[in-house]
């Protein structure tokens, strides 16, 4: 009978609905398979990231966490050159603390057992929202994490964005599929699919790491709006930013690891622009109160380093050469602190000075011509830094009396 009643009530449903239902699930199950092409560079290292959190995290004696800036700008190879000590670089684009806290909690749950944690984090990332990174989380965490993150934000349009994106794949990729429809019918859509997976190859040999070339970055020429990214005024730490930092440190000290916040070097400019409207004085506030809280979190303080123009691929993040020689002071920074404990909480970056780049430990991000493997792919995210340059320029010369003299006005400024 009940059989019969269903059979009925299937009969009275239209046959172009269930045709319609058909053709929406199979769009959502392609869309779904079709992963790498329908998801931004940006997008795909949270997801990268996370899968390597489950399987290439257990054996790393150093694990790094934060934003941009570390995944550029520290090399986890050079860092176990110099400490001897398995590194991995777990770090992505626009990082917040709940990303850092997921993914060490994630490592631990996977028998990581990290003796330090290197965490930094640029200042507008904390005071900007998780609504910043809305279409990344679901990339980087599990269901029930997601759940956990969005109680914490009490933001109910951010859960039932979540929970659409969960459910919806095409919800979730829109904003990759109408750029490819775009792409599409402006004829460059080149092969995004073989750049992607350029990409993807280079975090592997970096060991999650990117590392970009020198650009002809020139802090003469960047754009208003670059600086106004960066540079906020009125700086406060975000309630579930603050949040999840205590969470993330609570954890390292229950587990006996230790934390090294890492202030990261910056251009002159950024950082006298930062001084001038109090930011950085916010800043340091919050990072005190951290130091007296923790006795395990040490700050490597690398403002003060002077790194120049030429090392920066913009305003905020680190090139080649850059990377290299932070990764290097890093890397003795740790060894040494390993082995002859400093007692201050804070700890000098060196100025800066060149190191040469060994190709057997870092891989560079760089266009190559030709049609090879390698073919294509780009020296940057756009989609991150948010213009684009001409390739063909050639990398700027170190002007070194424009340096000299733009170091010694900083010193006078601090003074």
């Amino acid at each position: 009978m009940i059989i019969l009643k269903i059979q009925k009530w299937i009969s009275t449903i239209p046959a172009g609905l269930i045709g319609a239902a058909a053709i929406v699930c199979a769009i959502e199950v392609a869309v779904a398979a079709r992963r790498i092409e329908f998801t931004h560079v940006y997008t795909m290292d949270w997801g990268d990231t996370r899968a390597a959190l489950n399987e290439r995290t257990s054996g790393a004696s150093i694990l790094l966490l934060g934003d941009s800036r570390i995944k550029f700008g520290i090399a986890p190879r050079v860092v176990a050159a110099k400490t001897g000590e398995s590194t991995y670089n777990a770090a992505v684009c626009g990082g917040q603390p709940p990303a850092c806290y997921f993914a060490l909690r994630r490592a631990l749950d996977h028998g990581a057992r990290p003796r330090a944690i290197v965490v930094g984090m640029a200042p507008h990332l904390m005071m900007s929202g998780v609504h910043f990174n809305a279409r990344q989380w679901p990339e980087l965490l599990a269901t029930g994490e997601l759940i956990e993150l969005a109680f914490s934000t009490r933001n109910a349009t951010l859960c039932a964005d979540w929970t659409m994106r969960l459910a919806i794949p095409s919800y979730h990729r829109r904003g990759e599929i109408r750029d490819a429809i775009v792409r599409g019918f402006a004829g460059r859509d080149g092969d995004q699919t073989r750049k992607k997976q350029a990409y993807r190859r280079n975090w592997e040999r970096n060991l999650g790491a990117q590392i970009n070339p020198a650009d002809n970055f020139s802090i003469a020429r960047a754009e208003p709006r670059e600086w106004k990214a960066f540079v906020k005024n009125n700086w406060r730490c975000n309630a579930t930013n603050q949040e999840y930092l205590i969470k993330l440190f609570d954890l390292a000290y229950d587990r006996k690891i230790a934390v090294y916040w890492l202030l990261h070097p910056a251009p002159a400019d950024l950082r006298v622009r930062s001084e001038a409207i109090g930011m950085d004085a916010e800043f340091e506030k919050m990072t005190r109160s951290l130091l007296l809280r923790y006795p395990n979190v040490k700050v490597i303080d690398g403002l003060h380093a002077y790194y120049p123009d030429r090392v920066f691929m913009d305003p905020l993040h680190l090139a080649a050469p850059g990377a290299v020689a932070l990764s290097a002071d890093l890397g003795e920074i740790l060894a040494r602190d390993r082995d002859r404990p400093c007692s201050n909480q804070r700890i000098i970056l060196p100025a800066y000075h060149d190191v040469q780049i060994d190709r057997a430990l870092v891989e560079i991000v760089e266009p190559k011509p030709g049609s090879g493997k390698s073919a294509g792919i780009e020296p940057k995210i756009e989609e991150f830094v948010e213009r684009t340059r001409d390739e063909s320029v050639a990398r700027t010369r170190d002007d070194s009396s424009s340096h000299s003299t733009r170091k010694t006005a900083a010193h006078r400024r601090d003074d």
